[in-house]
This record gives C-alpha cells, structure tokens and sequence, in this order.
C-alpha cells in the first residue's frame, strides 16, 4: 500500500484482522508511519472499548476467556512499529498454534508481554527479539514454557542476560532441543557457568551460535562449545575474550573440532592481537567462509590470508573476510588493507573479502551496500600464498 495515508493502513489492517479468518502468517514490520496509532487500531479492532469499560484492578481480572481476540489463528507473526502490548495479546489470544514470533524496533513490548506468549502460545519454535525493551525475566519464562523452542535469537535487545537465562534452559524438559541460539548485545554478565545451562546437550543441539559482547566468559567457554562439535555448522564469536589469556590457544583447538562447520566468524576475540593464531582446519572440511578481524591478527600484509593453503585439503572454502578498523598496519606506511595499498587511505574502517576461487579482490562499499570488485591477484601473488 504505497503512499497510503496512516487512516488509510490502520482500516486495512484492522480489516484484514478482522475478516481473515484463514490468515496464518502476518507481518507488521510495514507499519512505521502508524507509529503512535496504537490505540487508534486497538478501538478498531474492538479492544479499546472493552478495556474502558472497566477500570483498575477490573481490568487485571479479566478471565483470559473474555479478552477479545482476533478471528484468525496465526502461525507466524512478526511485529515493530505500530505494535504495542494490547495489539500483541490481541494477535496471539486466538493463536495457540503460532509457532514463530518475531519482534522487531519500535513494537512496545515488555517481559510482561512474553510471559503472556508463554502462557498462550506453548507450540512456539521460533522467538526472535530486536531491539527490544526485554530481559532474561520475560525470555526465560518464554524458554521454559515452550517445550519446542528450536531457535532463540536475542539481538541488541536491552536486556540484561545473565545466568538466570542459563537457569530457565536448565530447568527445561524440552521436546524439541534448540538448534539455533544468537545473544548480540545485553550479555556482559553472562559467565561461563550460565552459558553452559544455555549449551548442555540436555537442552540443545546446536546448528548456529552467535555470541557478541559476552565480556564475562572466558576460554573455559571452549568446553561448552564444542559439546557441539558434530552438529555445528555457523559460529560466530564477536568481542568475546575467548582467546585472549595464555590459554585462549588451546581454546582455538575448539574451533578445529567442528568439522561441520560452513561458516566461522572470529571478531575482536583476543588481546593482544600477538596471541591469536588462526588453527589449523584441515578437519573442516565443509568450510566455505571465514570472517576475521585485522585488530586479532598479525598485521604484516597477506600474512592474514595465508589460509589460502588452506583450500588444499578443503575445496569447499572460498571466502575470506577481513575487517579492518582503519589503523595503518604496523611497518606498512600508507597502507590499511591486508591485501594491499588502500587507494582510499587509511581513515575509514574497511572490509574485504577475497576469493580463492576467482583470485578476486572485493571490498565493502559501505554507501551502496554492495560488493566492488577492487582487484585482482597476480598469478604470482596467489601461488606465493
């Protein structure tokens, strides 16, 4: 509905809730420029008028029999803009089925509200949370009351998740294991102990974890990882000080017990940058993208992707992606890139992928969001690697 007035979308949507009786997917995240209408379509869909018929403490006492719901019964649903508490209860009372819910930037949605999905919806298999006003209070009711939760993704949210989320995933009697768990942002007192609960192989078998400013682990980390080394297939490990003290190089030995890998993220993972070695992967043989950052590395140029031999044992690799946060590299005067000269200069942060199959140079252009080729290797230059 292009160039729709606000009025004009809050009727749409009001009616297609309404009359949709066989809707069971829906997505709200078009909804930004009814921002501030909550109400508006709460008394459109009839909810605004039955809460103010009462009052207070009445309210509170509603049976969940006599909450107006909608005529449909979604299975997926996805929510930002335009969604507050009473919109969301009003979209799930009839859903008992819904197996996936998405909660994006700008939905008003608190731990109140996912006690209530855990109440409702006990089928749930799919939560992801952006950018959400929620805590390990409102998740980790959600993580114990839904016995099919396969995937948890927790991203920029304001949290705090700490242990009590490892102890909602203890207390767990799951029928189905988590196969996907993503924590970005919120986590710095998650300990080592609390993501062990998060990872026990009671609970979960994982085929992706992301960890991103997880300040508080450390490399006895490691362990809990790699219980999933025969089903892992994409890690990403993000200002996370798994490999920063002496014993970080036996925590790399982790990574080489994942032979199901198929993508490996390794970012501002050790301090200082001369402790961390990239292992050995010959046993990753499924490999194909390897995500770096120049700050954890040896910063002498194409030093970094010498793992180019790499695709000697493993035909599947083709990318390797280098970050670079601008500072010039040590000994290489106006040079920031690990590739080779910056015909930009060193001042802005870079990242760049090279690709073994083509010997194709591309670097990240952040104004179009797209992929330049920048170079091409030698022969030389790629048989010296």
């Amino acid at each position: 509905m292009e160039g729709a007035s606000p009025s004009e979308l809050l009727d749409t949507v009001a009616t297609l809730l309404h009359t949709a009786v066989s809707l069971r997917s829906f997505s709200a995240l078009g909804l930004k420029s009814v921002a501030g209408s909550e109400l508006q379509l709460q008394e459109q869909l009839g909810q605004a008028g039955l809460l103010g018929a009462v009052g207070g403490d009445e309210v509170a006492e509603l049976s969940s029999a006599s909450q107006p719901t909608l005529e449909c019964s979604l299975h997926h649903l996805t929510v930002g803009w335009g969604f507050n508490s009473g919109l969301l209860r009003a979209a799930i009372g009839g859903s008992e089925f819904l197996t996936s819910l998405t909660i994006g930037l700008g939905a008003q949605i608190n731990d109140a509200d996912l006690e209530t999905v855990s109440l409702l919806c006990p089928h749930l298999q799919r939560l992801v949370l952006r950018f959400a006003m929620v805590s390990e209070t409102g998740v980790g009711k959600v993580v114990r009351a839904s016995r099919s939760l396969t995937v948890l993704q927790l991203l920029r949210c304001s949290g705090p998740f700490g242990d009590d989320l490892g102890a909602a995933f203890a207390s767990r009697r799951p029928l189905l294991l988590l196969k996907e768990l993503r924590i970005v942002g919120g986590a710095q007192h998650l300990t080592d102990q609390g993501l062990a609960a998060c990872l026990s192989r009671s609970v979960a078998q994982l085929h992706a974890l992301e960890l991103a400013r997880c300040s508080s682990i450390t490399p006895d980390a490691a362990s809990s990882i790699q219980l999933h080394a025969d089903t892992l297939e994409h890690l990403v490990l993000v200002y996370c000080d798994i490999f920063s003290s002496a014993r970080g190089i036996e925590a790399l030995h982790m990574v080489t017990a994942c032979s199901e890998l198929r993508t490996l993220t390794l970012r501002h993972c050790a301090t200082p940058a001369s402790t961390f070695r990239l292992p050995e992967l010959k046993a990753c043989r499924l490999l194909r993208h390897i995500s770096l950052d120049a700050c954890d590395m040896d910063h002498s140029p194409l030093k970094a992707f010498r793992i180019a031999w790499l695709r000697l044992w493993n035909d599947a690799l083709r990318f390797v992606e280098v970050h670079s946060c601008g500072t010039p590299m040590a000994g290489v005067a106006g040079k920031s890139s690990l590739f080779g000269e910056d015909p930009v200069g060193s001042c802005h942060n870079t990242l760049e992928r090279y690709d073994l199959a083509t010997g194709q140079l591309h670097r990240w252009d952040w104004k179009s969001q797209t992929w330049v080729v920048s170079a091409c290797l030698s022969q030389d230059l790629r048989s010296s690697i």
